[in-house]
C-alpha cells in the first residue's frame, strides 16, 4: 500500500506544466497520503538506503502537524506560573466554545455518539531550565477527512445536498491552519462563488500557485490539499478585497487539533519550537553578556537572549 502511495505522488507530482491556455482541473490529494516531492536521483539512493516504509515516513514527518506547541514567557513582564494559569482559563474559554462545534452531533461518522475529547491542560515543560520560561498544550487527537460534516452531508444526496463551498489558501496560510491558525483574508487564493457570512466552507491548501489569487473555484487549477472544514466570516467579495481581518473560523482540520493563539497575552507569550528555545537556554548568558545573533528572523532567540539577560547587556 506505502509502495502504490509513493508510486501515485511522483506521478502526480511529476507532471509537467500544461502549455499556456490548456484548462487543467483542479486536482485534491488527501493529506494523510501526500509526500512531498523530492530530487529524483535523492529519493532512489535514500529509499536504497532507508527501505521505502522507513523514507515514506521520514518524508511524511516534515509535513506532520506537531502533537504539542510551545510557548515562551517573557519572563521580563511575568513569571511563568503566573501566566500559565492565565492561559489554562483562556483554553478552558476557547474549548467550552469550540469542542461543541468541532465535535458535530449533526455529523453522520463513525465517531457519532461518542464523548467529545477533554481539553488539553497546558504545563510547564518538566526539566530545568526550561521549565523556567516554557509553556506545553498538547492538541486534540488528529482528525481524519472524512469526518468532516460538509463531507458527509454532501455525499448523502446530490440532489438536497450540493457540492459544498469551497475556498483555497496559499500555501502560508495553509500550514499555519495545520498548527491551529484560523484563515485571515489575505490568506485566500480562490473561492467558490455564493459564499456568504455563516456558511460552511470546505478548505484547501494550494501547493504551486498555477492559478490567479481571486479566481473562481471551478477555474483554480493546479494541486491542493484538502486540510479542513470552516465556517465564513465575511463574504467571498470581502474574503479578496479586504486587506486585513479574519475570513474564515476553522472548525475541523486534518492532522492534531492545535487551537489559535493569535492576541493571547501579547507581548508575555512568544509561540516558539523547543529546538529554538533551547538555544537561549544552552547559551545561559548573564546579565552585561554581548551576544551576537546570525540567525535572528524573526527574532525569537534574540528576544528570549535580552529575557534571560534581564534586560542588560547587548544583543
Amino acid at each position: 500500500a506505502a509502495s502504490d502511495v509513493y508510486k501515485r505522488q511522483a506521478s502526480a507530482l511529476s507532471t509537467q506544466v500544461p502549455p499556456l491556455g490548456q484548462r487543467v482541473p483542479a486536482v485534491v490529494l488527501d493529506f494523510a497520503s501526500y509526500l512531498p516531492p523530492i530530487d529524483a536521483a535523492l529519493d532512489s539512493r535514500m529509499v536504497q538506503h532507508y527501505g521505502l516504509e522507513e523514507w515514506s515516513r521520514m518524508r511524511r514527518a516534515p509535513v506532520t502537524p506537531p502533537s504539542h506547541t510551545c510557548l515562551r514567557v517573557n519572563t521580563l513582564k511575568a513569571e511563568a506560573m503566573a501566566v500559565l494559569k492565565e492561559v489554562e482559563a483562556w483554553m478552558d474559554d476557547y474549548y467550552r466554545e469550540r469542542v461543541p462545534i468541532t465535535n458535530n452531533d449533526d455529523a453522520q461518522t463513525e465517531d457519532e455518539g461518542r464523548t467529545p475529547p477533554a481539553p488539553p491542560r497546558p504545563y510547564l515543560h518538566p526539566m530545568p531550565p526550561l521549565s523556567s520560561d516554557t509553556i506545553i498544550i498538547p492538541s486534540l487527537p488528529p482528525q481524519a477527512s472524512h469526518s468532516f460534516p460538509i463531507l458527509s452531508s454532501s455525499s448523502s444526496s446530490s440532489t438536497s445536498h450540493p457540492k459544498p463551498f469551497t475556498v483555497v489558501v496559499d500555501r502560508l496560510c495553509g500550514e499555519a491552519v495545520l498548527r491551529g491558525a484560523d484563515v485571515f483574508v489575505r490568506g485566500a487564493w480562490s473561492a467558490s462563488p455564493g459564499i456568504h457570512p455563516g456558511c460552511q466552507v470546505l478548505l484547501l491548501m494550494d501547493l504551486h500557485r498555477q492559478s490567479q489569487r481571486g479566481c473562481l473555484y471551478s477555474d483554480y487549477e493546479g494541486e491542493a490539499l484538502l486540510i479542513g472544514q470552516g465556517t465564513a466570516v465575511v463574504s467571498r467579495t470581502e474574503l479578496f478585497t479586504a486587506t486585513k481581518g479574519l475570513g474564515i473560523r476553522v472548525t475541523h482540520r486534518v492532522g492534531s487539533q492545535a487551537p489559535p493563539f493569535n492576541g493571547l497575552l501579547p507581548g508575555v507569550v512568544f509561540p516558539q519550537n523547543l529546538p529554538s528555545l533551547l538555544v537561549g537556554h544552552v547559551l545561559s548568558p548573564s546579565p552585561g553578556s554581548s551576544v551576537i545573533d546570525l540567525c535572528a528572523c524573526p527574532g525569537g532567540k534574540a528576544t528570549h537572549l535580552v529575557s534571560l539577560m534581564r534586560g542588560k547587556g547587548l544583543v
